[in-house]
């Protein structure tokens, strides 16, 4: 058991080690405190151009775009002019060639901007076909009213997705879906003046209408301070009740992941994490190994489903895994077609260069590295578990699992109903509880206290005020406090526990002690009685541990022994001599049979004695 819990914090050490590594690792690679700073002042930069709006409004932002008009003056007057500026400084000087294409003084555009939109095919309720009539059924024409609203537009849902051509009078067919963009793309030229005219002709084709359903606007930038290419998205949705929402998103990530010092020791702590990856896979494969060659076949297929069943080992092969695809996504990375072709500046020939691929592969990193530090959580719970002390969390929870089972099935029902409750009172009024995801993660803030009851009173002043108070007395006050309870007590029961086995230890520790101590007295004792009385054993029976503990069971033998007379031994002897001075000593006071099988006890190899005897006799 001693070696076991060696060989365990032996284990924690080197992972704990390791997993620092890997962390350091993760860090300079994402340079996330850069990719941070540059993500921010874009999305900020963008969140707060001004356009002039509709009826001459001064000032309006992204966020007062409420239909199509104010999307195409935001984009013309406010979206364009921003990453394009006047090829100018501020007090009227011309810019250099080396100096045009920048926006917040230090992001350089790449090429220019993907604009695309996904459109949903409209429902005709007026069609009196049998196929029309499902469609209809589908898509929810109003049946009664259908004359008075003849066209319906659904949301976007892979059952409503347009990919028919659309465009002008003169030419139905100009834009045409795009399989590889997921819609209908225009690429805006990197030039200001080109890129308003392409906007104009967009715009004057009605390039978005009742159908669009989703716009999607992509620039890509690179701040050579930092070394950080940033593929920056904004995301329009339009809904079928005319509202617009927006929400921006961005990557940012290096290409040339190399090329520094720091990328250099970087560079080596990767190749030492390689190589304990490596050992982690030989290990547990020598393990599955070993269990391959038990026998019989009904014992091996039993320790094999032992071996896949347990919890510890699901753990190491998840960490494992994730740690091979983590490998393989950073290889695909740094070897994409894109890494590999990209130009700077761009040929004249490219508009527009797409990073989208290598954006979505770095973006499943990100989440594979959140997944594989999750597991380094749980793995240091494993190796916690071992011990009595730290242990106990881990326990804890186990101890707890069924009455835990209950709790959440009651706690869920509960928090189930409270949403569908806000959804009904308040959904058509308060945005959070427009629908059941929104309203689960209100109350969710209402059981952390982020959500107050002013908004809730105002949108209902009888049932808001008792909506709120029965879910802090009933969830908040009622169940969280039973789930403490719960924990608790497979905590106390856990505590009790490990004291009573701490003092059974304590008990064995001090017995130990005192037989200890009592063996050495006994052997000091028998030393000195026979350095007084010149009588001499052999040293190796005196100090033999098991021959000890059989003498202060038998104090006739211990008498016996003492009162043997010395005989002279030999400067040298062999091993097999040791035997036979023994044998002999044992054979004095028992027969011969006896005297074998306390050689035997005492871990001697018999086998060979009469061979020995017989030659002793010769010689």
């Amino acid at each position: 058991a001693r070696q076991a819990q060696k060989d365990v914090l032996f284990s924690l050490t080197v992972f704990v080690f390791m997993m620092v590594i890997y962390f350091f690792i993760v860090l300079m690679q994402r340079q996330v405190p850069y990719a941070f700073s540059v993500e921010y002042s874009i999305k900020n930069y963008l969140e707060k151009i001004e356009y002039v709006g509709e009826g001459e409004y001064v000032g309006e932002v992204l966020s007062d775009v409420r239909d199509y008009d104010g999307f195409w003056l935001w984009l013309e007057q406010g979206y364009v002019p921003a990453l394009f500026p006047e090829p100018e400084w501020y007090n009227g000087d011309d810019l250099s060639a080396s100096e045009t294409g920048y926006f917040l003084e230090y992001n350089r555009l790449i090429g220019g901007f993907k604009m695309v939109q996904q459109r949903a095919d409209p429902c005709d309720c007026l069609s009196t076909s049998n196929q029309s009539r499902a469609e209809q059924i589908e898509c929810g024409c109003p049946q009664r009213y259908n004359n008075f609203y003849p066209t319906v537009w659904p949301e976007y849902t892979p059952a409503t997705r347009s990919t028919a051509s659309f465009g002008p009078e003169h030419d139905p067919e100009k834009y045409q879906y795009q399989s590889a963009y997921g819609g209908y793309a225009a690429i805006i030229p990197s030039e200001r003046k080109t890129a308003l005219l392409t906007i104009a002709e967009l715009k004057k084709d009605r390039w978005i209408d009742k159908e669009t359903r989703r716009i999607t606007v992509t620039f890509n930038a690179y701040n050579g301070n930092l070394h950080m290419f940033t593929v920056f998205v904004l995301r329009i949705d339009i809904s079928n009740s005319g509202k617009m929402l927006y929400d921006f998103s961005a990557n940012t990530f290096r290409v040339e992941c190399y090329t520094t010092k720091t990328d250099h020791f970087r560079a080596g702590l990767e190749v030492l994490l390689i190589i304990y990856i490596l050992c982690q896979i030989w290990s547990e494969l020598t393990e599955v190994y070993q269990l391959k060659l038990e026998d019989p076949e009904q014992k091996r297929k039993l320790q094999i489903t032992k071996y896949f069943m347990s919890a510890a080992n699901l753990i190491d092969l998840c960490r494992i895994t994730l740690y091979i695809v983590t490998a393989v996504l950073w290889c695909m990375f740094l070897w994409h077609p894109v890494v590999v072709g990209l130009e700077l500046p761009l040929p004249k020939n490219v508009i527009y260069y797409d990073f989208d691929a290598l954006a979505d592969i770095n973006e499943l990193l990100k989440r594979v590295h959140a997944i594989l530090i999750f597991v380094f959580m749980l793995t240091t719970f494993k190796y916690m578990n071992a011990s009595p002390v730290y242990g106990i969390v881990v326990r804890t929870i186990l101890r707890a699992g069924p009455a835990l089972f209950q709790f959440f099935l009651m706690f869920f029902i509960c928090f189930a109903v409270f949403a569908i409750m806000g959804v009904v009172l308040f959904g058509h009024i308060i945005y959070t509880f427009s629908n059941l995801s929104r309203s689960c993660k209100t109350l969710v803030m209402m059981v952390t206290g982020e959500y107050g009851m002013d908004e809730i009173e105002n949108a209902d002043r009888l049932f808001g005020p008792l909506y709120y108070g029965l879910f802090l007395i009933i969830v908040y006050f009622l169940l969280i406090n039973i789930l403490l309870a719960i924990l608790m007590n497979a905590y106390m029961s856990l505590v009790d526990n490990n004291a009573l086995t701490e003092e059974k230890e304590k008990l064995n520790l001090s017995i130990n002690l005192f037989k200890e101590f009592y063996l050495q007295s006994v052997n000091y004792v028998y030393w000195v009685t026979c350095k007084v009385l010149k009588i001499e054993c052999h040293q190796r029976f005196l100090t033999n541990e098991a021959m000890i503990q059989l003498l202060i069971f038998d104090e006739a033998l211990l008498n016996k022994c003492m009162k043997v007379p010395a005989q002279p031994t030999m400067a040298d002897p062999e091993p097999e001599d040791h035997l036979l001075m023994n044998y002999d000593l044992l054979e004095s006071h028992f027969d011969s049979k006896k005297a074998k099988e306390l050689l035997m006890f005492l871990g001697e190899d018999v086998d060979n004695l009469e061979e020995h005897i017989q030659r002793k006799l010769k010689s």
